[in-house]
C-alpha cells in the first residue's frame, strides 16, 4: 500500500491510513494508537503530513501521532499522549505496553489454545445449528428439474425453510454467547481445580498460558456480547466478571462501550463504582502482572488508563482522560484529570479544598486547565451528606434514608427504587434487550433471503432453462448484487427514520438541566432508545450506516433531523472511523464550515452518577482534529482550533483564533501546519 515500515515492527491495533505519507524504522511498537496523516484544517481543508517514526519507538495504548510528525529515535509515548507532547516521552513506558507482556509457550498454544478455541467456536454455534435441524429434515415440495443450482435455490426459496432460517439466527442470538461463556467458565474451573488460582505476579509457563487462554477465549467484545442482552450498566456484567475470577461490589454502574481489562481476575472493584466509556485497565505489562483496584463509590470517567499496581481511593474522581503512575496510589476524595509528564493532573485531593464543579465550569480554559489558579475559596459539601442537586424527593421516605444518602443516584433508583418514575427491573430490561438483538440481527438478513427469493423468481419467471451451469452461477450473483444492492438501501434509510422517530417520540428536544437517575426518567429513556440505535450500528460488518456517510452532507442533514443547529459547508467525522458520535445533538450548535475529526463532542457530564446536560457551542471555521474532546457546557468562539488530544473541560471557553492542545489543555503557540 505504499508505506515504508522496517524490520521487527509491532502493529498492535495500530490505526493507520494514508500508507504512502509513512515511514516506520527498525524495532518499532505502535500498540492501539492512531497514526495517520491526515488530519482537519481550518476553513474545512484537508492537510496530509509526512510521517517519520525513527527506529526502536514506541508509542502506547490511545496515543496519536499526528500528521507532519518527525519523531526522533528511540522516542516512547505514554497512555493517552499524542506526538505534540514529546517532552513527556521517557525509557520508562517502553515496557508498559501492554504487548511487551510475556507471551505463552507456543506449544501450549498449539496443543491446547487452538484446539480449546476451536471448540469454543462450535459450541457457541450450537444454538444456531439446532435452529437449522428443522431446515434439513422438513419435507418441502418436490423439485423437478435436474440443474444442481436451481434446485439449491428452489430447495432454499420454500418458505418452511425461510423460516427456520431465521429462528436459527434468532437462537444464535440468544444462547449461543451463553454457551461460549459457560464453556469459558468450565475451562476456568477445572484450570483452577488442577493449578490453583491465577494470582498477580505469577510469571510461570503455565499460569502465563492460562491468562492468555481466558482473554484469547473470552475477549471483551464476545463477553459484552452477552452481558448487553441484560442491559448495558446493570448488575449482570459484575455476576459474569465474578464468575471470570474478578473481585466487582455491589451497584457498579458500567458504561456502554468497555472498559477494557487486560486480566479479569486482577481487577477489584468496590461498591457503587461508576464508570465511564473506553475506559482502560491495564493489569500486564513488560514489567510483570499486577492489581487494579478501585475502592467504593468512585469515579472512573471516559478515557481513563489504569496501569498495573494501581489503587484508587474512596470516592476518588479519576476525570476524563486520566493516566495514572504504575502502582500509583490516588488519595480518598480526590479528583485528578487528564495526564502531564505521564501522570495524571490532581485538581483537588482528600485533604485539600475541593473545587465546586459549578467554579470549574465559568472558568476560562487557561485557568482551569493549566491548573495555575489555587481554588482555596470555594467548598463543595461532601459526598457523604445529603444532596439536594442529586437527591430524590422520595429519599428517606421508607427509613433507607441514611444508606440511601451515600449511594449513587443510580443506585438510589434502580437498587432501592427511590425515584418519584417507574424504574424498569432486571427482567423488562432483559426483555427489550434481546428483542432489539434479535430484531436487528434478523432486520439486516433480510436483503440476502429476499435476493434469493428475486432469483427463484427469476429462474421460474424469466431465466431459460437448459443452460449451463456458468450462466446459473452468472445469474444468482447479479440479481442477487441487485436485490441486495436496492434492499440495503431502501433498509438504511428506514432504520435511520426510525431512529429519528424514536429519538423524538421518547426524548422529545433535549433541553440543559439536571437528570439525575433518581430524579427524573430521562437516564431509563435514553438507554431504551441506544437500544433501538442499535439498527444503525450493528450492520456492515461492525461499521453501520453513519461509518458510511462521514464527512458528508448527508452525515449534516441527519443531525440537523435528530435536533442539532449546525451551519453551512461544515464536515463531519471526516477521516471516516469516528469512536463516538454526538450523543445529544438538540444541545449542540456549529458555525458556518465547522470541521470535526475523530473528535468528541458531548452535551451531558456523569460525575458519580450525577448526570447533566448542557449546551455546547461551536463557532465559525473552528476545527477539532482526532482525539480532541470538548465537554459538556464548553464553548469555541471562532476560527479556534483543537490539535490532537485535546480536552476542553465543562463550561470552558476557548478564545477566538486560539489553539489548544494537551489533556487538560494549553494554548499552543507553535505551528500546526
Amino acid at each position: 500500500m505504499g508505506a515504508k515500515i522496517g524490520r521487527n515492527v509491532t502493529l498492535d491495533g495500530a490505526a493507520l491510513g494514508e500508507w504512502d505519507l509513512i515511514e516506520v524504522g527498525n524495532d518499532c511498537n505502535l500498540t492501539k494508537c492512531i497514526c495517520r496523516p491526515f488530519a482537519a484544517e481550518g476553513n474545512t481543508s484537508m492537510y496530509l503530513g509526512r510521517i517519520t517514526i525513527g527506529s526502536n519507538c514506541s508509542v502506547g495504548m490511545s496515543s496519536i501521532v499526528a500528521p507532519g510528525t518527525n519523531m526522533p529515535p528511540d522516542t516512547c509515548l505514554g497512555f493517552n499522549s499524542s506526538s505534540w507532547e514529546m517532552q513527556d516521552a521517557s525509557e520508562e513506558y517502553r515496557d508498559q505496553l501492554p504487548s511487551e507482556k510475556p507471551k505463552p509457550h507456543w506449544v501450549l498454544n498449539l496443543l491446547f489454545t487452538m484446539p480449546l478455541k476451536l471448540i469454543g467456536l462450535f459450541l457457541s454455534a450450537v444454538p444456531w445449528m439446532a435452529g437449522l435441524v428443522g431446515m434439513v429434515t422438513t419435507q418441502g415440495q418436490k423439485v423437478n428439474h435436474k440443474a444442481p443450482l436451481r434446485s439449491s435455490v428452489d430447495w432454499f426459496t420454500q418458505p418452511n425453510r425461510i423460516a427456520y432460517h431465521y429462528l436459527a439466527l434468532a437462537l444464535g442470538c440468544l444462547f449461543g454467547p451463553f454457551f461460549l461463556f459457560g464453556f469459558v467458565v468450565l475451562v476456568k474451573s477445572v484450570l483452577d481445580c488442577i493449578f490453583g488460582k491465577l494470582k498477580a505476579n505469577s510469571r510461570s509457563t503455565v499460569d502465563i498460558w492460562r491468562a492468555n487462554l481466558i482473554k484469547t477465549l473470552l475477549p471483551e467484545g464476545k463477553l459484552h456480547r452477552m452481558t448487553s442482552l441484560f442491559g448495558q450498566h446493570y448488575e449482570a456484567t459484575s455476576i459474569a466478571l465474578r464468575m471470570l475470577g474478578a473481585k466487582i461490589g455491589e451497584r457498579v454502574y458500567w458504561p456502554g462501550t468497555g472498559p477494557s481489562i487486560g486480566d479479569y481476575h486482577l481487577i477489584d472493584v468496590g461498591n457503587d463504582v461508576v464508570f465511564g466509556s473506553r475506559s482502560h485497565l491495564v493489569t500486564s505489562d513488560g514489567l510483570g502482572s499486577e492489581k487494579v483496584t478501585i475502592q467504593d463509590r468512585a469515579m472512573i470517567a471516559d478515557r481513563v488508563c489504569l496501569l498495573p499496581g494501581v489503587a484508587v481511593g474512596e470516592r476518588t474522581t479519576m476525570g476524563s482522560g486520566a493516566v495514572t503512575k504504575r502502582n500509583g496510589s490516588y488519595a480518598s476524595d480526590g479528583t485528578y484529570v487528564g495526564s502531564k509528564a505521564g501522570d495524571a493532573v490532581c485538581l483537588s485531593t482528600g485533604s485539600d479544598t475541593k473545587v465546586s464543579r459549578s467554579h470549574i465550569r465559568n472558568m476560562q480554559s487557561e485557568d482551569t486547565l493549566t491548573n495555575d489558579k489555587k481554588f482555596d475559596d470555594e467548598k463543595e459539601r461532601p459526598d457523604t451528606q445529603p444532596s439536594i442537586t442529586s437527591g430524590s424527593d422520595t429519599e428517606g421516605s421508607d427509613g433507607k434514608g441514611d444508606w440511601a444518602q451515600h449511594l449513587s443516584p443510580f443506585g438510589r433508583a434502580f437498587y432501592l427504587k427511590l425515584a418519584p418514575y417507574h424504574v424498569l427491573g432486571p427482567f423488562a430490561i432483559f426483555c427489550y434487550s434481546t428483542f432489539f438483538t434479535v430484531f436487528t440481527a434478523v432486520y439486516w438478513d433480510v436483503p440476502s433471503v429476499s435476493s434469493i427469493q428475486f432469483v427463484g423468481i427469476m429462474f421460474r419467471s424469466s431465466f431459460p432453462r437448459g443452460m449451463n451451469v456458468w450462466f446459473d452461477l452468472v445469474a444468482i450473483f447479479l440479481t442477487m448484487l441487485a436485490g441486495i444492492a436496492v434492499l440495503s438501501t431502501i433498509q438504511s434509510v428506514l432504520a435511520l427514520v426510525i431512529i429519528i422517530g424514536s429519538k423524538w417520540l421518547l426524548m422529545g428536544r433535549r433541553t440543559a438541566g439536571n437528570y439525575d437517575w433518581d430524579k427524573s426518567p430521562y437516564c431509563q429513556r435514553w438507554q431504551i432508545f441506544l437500544g433501538i440505535e442499535r439498527l444503525r450500528r450493528h450492520c456492515y460488518k461492525g461499521n453501520g450506516i453513519l461509518n458510511l456517510l462521514t464527512g458528508t452532507h448527508w452525515m449534516v442533514i441527519y443531525f440537523k433531523l435528530m435536533g442539532a443547529k449546525i451551519g453551512k459547508d461544515c464536515a463531519l467525522f471526516v477521516n471516516g472511523t469516528p469512536s463516538l458520535m454526538f450523543t445529544e445533538p438538540d444541545l449542540i450548535t456549529l458555525g458556518d464550515r465547522v470541521v470535526v475529526d475523530d473528535a468528541s463532542v458531548v452535551a451531558h457530564i456523569n460525575t458519580r452518577g450525577k448526570f447533566d446536560l448542557n449546551r455546547v457551542e461551536i463557532g465559525d471555521r473552528c476545527v477539532l482534529r482526532t482525539g480532541s474532546r470538548l465537554l459538556s457546557g464548553a464553548q469555541m468562539k471562532s476560527d479556534s482550533c483543537l490539535l490532537e488530544h485535546t480536552l476542553i473541560m465543562g463550561g470552558d471557553v476557548v478564545e477566538e483564533r486560539r489553539t489548544m492542545q494537551g489533556w487538560p489543555a494549553e494554548e499552543f503557540s507553535g505551528k500546526r501546519i
